[in-house]
């Protein structure tokens, strides 16, 4: 019950709980377990699962007194100047369930990226890092009598404990580091300092948490060829073809896949441990023969490691070996006796297996691994079905819209919570919502300066007539993952000279981007400067990339395939999906950020060198708020791509209304600019 109810309350997993219930074979691989869950009715089961996840909130992250939280640590800790605290879990995830956020409940700090240090020597204040999205987060939610806060990215680690220690032992948890992240560290200590890294254990770490929550247990399904455009052992297939790339498939060996997206996509399966990202924590060891001719051959297994849990009767897991993670380490000696070799990838591994993996004397290759490269570009089936959860997702969109307008006409009360809801709820209807792609960013007014903003579940701010609202939020889909973000001035009007001057600067470079063609093979940070230039000529910048890589009913944050001003993403290749949303943010005034997302597409030319040449097709559907926009600081061509998208979204959302006010909002929000 309890590991039911520390799973996300979403609308994919209340639905498959109500198909185990109604399930009355039991024919899966937990029968016992699934028996045991539906000994009661299911308006029981609900109402108690409701009950424990009201503890689970309400306990979890409550600190009364932080300060002596960090005493009590020290104490706890002993022989130890110091504790290194990423955010993270086991598995990679940029989502975490509520057990794994260590870094909230030490700090304070809830945002998606950061860490601490926590300093034991006394009289000294601690630290909380995060990057320039966060930093009035840090500030708002940091007790700055405890911790000092900064721009830092994890790269900034061993320079800041250089800094804060010149001598000393730092503790850290080796299953929240992965083996490059902290193979890097120490070879930057190294140099002029004393300071030696100590793993110490979660269970010592966190047992001062008292509140601590359970393992999130939800079920296990299949992605569908439907879906994918592929079955589960097609798919499995092409990872192990794509390790051919690598010397060690001549003589066959097994892959380690440890993150939860990549294991999610190799073995086509869905669950719901995670908010967000419809995934089953675990491990999976893909076995792969030497030699083309042994593929698919009874050597070349596929187990995956997690908490036992029931799967749906009519889901075929054949192509899987179900076993508990605690059997992992049995899993491990096996691989050591048979001498056989282990490939896996050193960026996302935890430095905890990679110790157990040797001191089994396991042989260890590490190469990225093939899910990073093959997830990139989607399936024809997936690119297909991308479209068509945009156009559930724009439905809800231009409802959200003119319920917002109609609420401003009306003189309604409406706080940023609300409108986050509303958004939600109008999603839920739709009938395809699995779940939310990230928490929604509702903003008003100087809240939008803040680019991660954490909207107030209760007593949240109002949204105020001739203010500036941001929003940015994004849906999981059957068909595939959403994320959009719209800036309005709420009630009408234009806003002041500034919000104005810097709206349509950033409309401009996301029109710029959009309408962008290049030979393929290009690297997507040589893109990146294009949606800032119209920013750059006005004095402006942000401080985050312009794009990131999206995954097919995965991760919203996927790949290393990115629009950004660093270099080392991936070349962008037709199928591949990215985000567009350059923005601008100014403290204690306004926010501005637009962002759609785009499918990369083939043009059907060649330019001069005989190269394809690629462009953009944009999959989102929304109006973009024109009232705010200096048209005539806009080329023609400019506008022109905005009557032309405003015109799209209006002949394809239009059939899909039924009420008469949203179809009045629609005409109007999609006029020509001209």
């Amino acid at each position: 019950m309890q590991g039911a109810a520390a799973a996300p309350d979403n609308p994919y997993n209340r639905c498959m709980w109500k198909r185990l219930f109604q399930d009355k074979t039991y024919k899966n691989p937990a029968k016992n377990l699934a028996k045991n869950f539906v000994q009661t009715d299911l308006k029981a089961f609900e109402e108690e699962v409701a009950k424990a996840r009201r503890a689970i909130e309400t306990q979890a992250f409550s600190v009364r007194n932080r300060s002596a939280l960090l005493g009590a640590l020290q104490q706890h800790l002993s022989g130890l100047d110091g504790l290194l605290i990423l955010r993270g879990d086991r598995y990679g995830n940029e989502f975490l369930p509520p057990r794994s956020e260590r870094l909230r409940f030490f700090s304070g700090f809830s945002g998606s990226f950061g860490w601490a240090v926590l300093d034991f020597r006394a009289g000294k204040k601690s630290l909380v890092a995060s990057d320039a999205r966060y930093r009035l987060q840090l500030r708002a939610e940091c007790d700055d009598a405890l911790f000092e806060t900064r721009d830092a990215l994890t790269q900034h680690i061993a320079p800041t404990l250089c800094d804060m220690f010149k001598t000393g032992r730092i503790g850290y948890d080796p299953w929240q580091i992965s083996e490059r992240q902290l193979s890097t560290i120490r070879q930057q200590l190294r140099v002029g300092t004393n300071l030696r890294l100590v793993p110490v254990s979660a269970r010592r770490i966190d047992a001062l948490w008292q509140g601590k929550p359970p393992a999130p247990l939800s079920l296990l399904s299949l992605r569908t060829k439907r879906e994918t455009g592929e079955s589960p052992r097609q798919r499995l297939e092409r990872v192990r073809e794509k390790t051919e790339e690598h010397p060690l498939h001549k003589q066959g060996g097994t892959l380690l896949l440890s993150a939860s997206d990549a294991v999610a996509w190799a073995l086509c399966l869905r669950a719901s441990d995670l908010p967000f990202l419809p995934v089953a924590l675990g491990f999976a060891l893909v076995g792969f023969a030497g030699g083309k001719s042994a593929r698919g051959s009874s050597d070349a297994r596929v187990q995956f490691f997690s908490v036992p849990r029931p799967a749906l009767t009519g889901e075929d897991l054949s192509h899987i070996e179900m076993r508990a993670e605690e059997s992992l380490a049995a899993a491990l000696d096996e691989q050591a006796r048979q001498g056989s070799s282990l490939l896996l990838d050193a960026e996302r591994v935890p430095s905890a297996l990679v110790r157990a993996c040797r001191r089994r004397k396991v042989p260890l290759h590490f190469a990225e691994e093939p899910t990073q490269a093959l997830r990139l570009r989607k399936t024809p089936r997936e690119c297909a079905n991308m479209r068509r959860a945009h156009l559930w997702d724009g439905i809800a969109w231009v409802r959200f819209f003119a319920w917002l307008a109609r609420s401003a006409v009306r003189k309604e009360v409406v706080c940023e919570q609300a409108a986050a809801c509303k958004l939600r709820m109008l999603r839920l209807e739709s009938g395809k919502l699995l779940d939310e792609s990230f928490k929604t960013i509702s903003a008003s007014g100087a809240r939008g300066a803040m680019i991660h903003y954490p909207t107030p579940s209760e007593q949240a701010p109002l949204l105020r007539h001739g203010e500036p609202y941001l929003i940015d939020s994004g849906g999981q889909y059957a068909e595939g993952t959403t994320d959009l973000t719209r800036t309005l001035v709420y009630g009408g009007g234009c806003g002041t000279e500034a919000f104005r001057q810097a709206y349509t600067a950033v409309l401009r470079g996301h029109i710029a981007l959009a309408s962008s063609l290049f030979p393929e093979g290009t690297n997507a940070h040589a893109l990146d400067a294009i949606a800032r230039r119209a920013l750059w000529q006005k004095g402006l910048d942000y401080p985050h990339a312009t794009g990131h890589g999206v995954g097919f009913c995965l991760g919203v944050h996927e790949g290393n395939v990115r629009i950004a001003q660093q270099s080392g993403s991936h070349p962008l290749q037709t199928g591949m999906i990215l985000s567009n949303e350059p923005g601008f943010y100014r403290s204690r005034r306004f926010g501005v950020r637009i962002e759609n997302l785009l499918e990369v597409v083939a043009t059907g030319r060649r330019n001069s060198e005989g190269k394809r040449v690629l462009g953009f097709h944009t999959l989102s559907l929304a109006p973009i708020a024109r009232a705010p926009i200096f048209a005539k600081q806009m080329e023609a061509w400019e506008r022109g791509w905005l009557d032309a998208y405003h015109a799209r979204v209006r002949e394809t959302i239009a059939p899909h209304l039924k009420e008469a006010f949203e179809q009045d909002f629609l005409k109007q929000a999609t006029q020509s600019l001209a």
